[in-house]
Formats: C-alpha cells, sequence, structure tokens
C-alpha cells in the first residue's frame, strides 16, 4: 500500500461561499488533497517556482484546480505559517 506525504501542511480550512454554492463537496476534497501533495493545478511556471521557493522558506502557497464534476475555477492558499487554507472562487480572491 503506497501513501502519499503532504507537503503543504493545511491547518484551519475556510471554503468561501461561492465555492459551497458552486462546487461539489467531493471535488474540493479532491482539490486540497492535490494541493497538499504539491500538484498546484493551472499556474504559471512562475508561480510555480514561486511556491517551491515558498515551501522551504515558508512563504504563501497557492494552486489553481479546476473540478472534475462541474468544472469550477477554484483558488487554495495556504498561509505562509501554515495555519490556514481557503479555498475560495477566482472572483472572491
Amino acid at each position: 500500500m503506497s501513501t502519499q506525504r503532504n507537503l503543504v501542511p493545511i491547518g484551519t480550512l475556510a471554503v468561501t461561499v461561492g465555492v459551497s454554492l458552486e462546487c461539489h463537496p467531493a471535488e474540493v476534497f479532491l482539490a486540497i488533497i492535490a494541493h497538499s501533495q504539491g500538484y498546484w493545478g493551472e499556474i504559471s511556471e512562475e508561480d510555480y517556482q514561486m511556491n517551491v521557493s515558498n515551501l522551504a522558506d515558508g512563504g504563501r502557497i497557492m494552486s489553481v484546480q479546476t473540478g472534475a464534476r462541474t468544472g469550477t475555477v477554484i483558488y487554495i492558499i495556504t498561509e505562509a505559517d501554515r495555519t490556514l487554507t481557503t479555498v475560495m472562487l477566482p472572483d472572491e480572491y
């Protein structure tokens, strides 16, 4: 049995009202798992490199995920101190 290691501690999880209304809970869950394991979705190479650097230096981690069920784009941001991760729609950013 193989287990994935979480690269990004999630801390407290906050999900915005918009995500709650537009996304299926299972796709939000899968997006959070992907984010925590270092799959940051549809971000630029520059943002990817920033995430890699921030893993080592303690900065914010951001991913852009697309829900498999609804196709809704969501942003996931883990704060630098790793105490809070927020899941939001792009227009809630």
